[in-house]
């Protein structure tokens, strides 16, 4: 996971740093490259709607797609999966279904 150890590291960063009560305050200031490259990530872990387990196995999937381990569209499918399961999108629909939500909501 070599490829995504710096973004899970700077997001740990960030996390870390919103411990602070007054991390509002110079933020922005402070990791302003990371804000500009990751704006909606930067945004959730700000607003504390950063969800950890969606984003470890979102860098699980992508790093099983670089190693060609599974193709970019399974990739895909088990993400949405994930998401599906999350927020108990009904799993009793077939892999069309399934990757017009995908494609549909950009997941």
């Amino acid at each position: 996971m070599s490829k995504y150890n710096e973004l899970i590291s700077n997001v740990k960063e960030v996390m870390d740093y919103c411990k602070n009560d007054n991390y509002l305050e110079d933020i922005n200031e402070k990791f302003s490259d990371f804000k500009s490259k990751y704006k909606i990530l930067f945004k959730m872990i700000i607003d504390k709607e950063f969800d950890t387990g969606i984003f470890l196995n979102m860098i699980v999937i992508l790093n099983k797609i670089d190693n060609n381990e599974i193709t970019k569209q399974k990739g895909e499918m088990e993400f949405g999966m994930l998401l599906a399961k999350k927020y108990k999108i009904p799993m009793d629909l077939d892999d069309k279904d399934l990757l017009n939500i995908s494609n549909k909501y950009n997941i």
